[in-house]
């Protein structure tokens, strides 16, 4: 079998499938991503729970390794060729064995030994109020990571937090940065909303929820002129 026949719309999911192939893509070393996803296929797993796998697996390394936006934003490109391009084998071919292959992905495996252990959350649901400050006031993005997966695993409209995510990117990073991580959440939200496993979906988000934590703690003078900017022209309806 080559990817190029492996349609990401096909086949039913199922989830211990697809935790053990995101498993398997987060464990390969760089390069070998498109060999794994080329044995799953010869081995009968279908091209929706590659698509979830790979994903996932997207997700789990940008809140394991810490790194920015971009180590994202790229995959969702691809992501979505895949999502379109089902009646294109040349174009699926090319998708499937370079959706991992990006230099982010590379350096993010450069780094294991500094992988993150990423936490669990041991209090209640906040509400979005509460979140936007974990999220604004956590200079790791461990713990906006966890309130954000709890928050969703609860039953948070993932839009709701996306859009509470967004306004902290918009108003405590300079505009480079605020600009990349809107692209990123809004990747991310797509990616939750096209998922069928709800059960895993949430890392998207979350993932996305430290990425923001972090880049709050480093840039948020940045966004100070901006803002001053945003407060004088008499548009904003408050005075964050």
């Amino acid at each position: 079998m080559r990817l190029a026949r492996v349609d990401p719309r096909f086949g039913a999911i199922d989830l211990p499938a697809v935790e053990r192939a995101m498993i398997r893509l987060v464990d390969a070393p760089y390069g070998d991503e498109p060999k794994v996803l080329l044995d799953l296929a010869e081995n009968g797993i279908p091209g929706r729970v590659l698509y979830e796998a790979v994903a996932l697996t997207s997700a789990e390394l940008l809140a394991r390794s810490g790194y920015d936006a971009h180590a994202v934003t790229g995959i969702h490109c691809v992501l979505d060729i895949l999502h379109s391009a089902h009646e294109d084998p040349e174009t699926l071919g090319s998708a499937w064995c370079t959706i991992l292959l990006g230099q982010r992905t590379r350096r993010q495996k450069e780094v294991r030994d500094r992988w993150r252990h990423l936490r669990g959350w041991d209090r209640e649901t906040q509400d979005a109020d509460t979140l936007r400050e974990v999220v604004r006031h956590d200079p790791e993005g461990l713990l906006a990571y966890a309130a954000a997966a709890n928050a969703l695993q609860s039953g948070m409209s993932p839009r709701s937090l996306a859009r509470g995510l967004m306004e902290v990117a918009l108003t405590t990073a300079d505009p480079f940065n605020a600009m990349h991580n809107v692209k990123m959440l809004w990747g991310q939200l797509v990616e939750t909303e096209r998922s069928q496993c709800p059960q895993l979906a949430w890392g998207h988000l979350a993932a996305g929820a430290g990425v923001v934590a972090q880049t709050a703690a480093k840039s948020i003078s940045g966004a100070e002129p901006v803002l001053t900017v945003w407060r004088e022209s008499g548009l904003a309806s408050d005075n964050r």
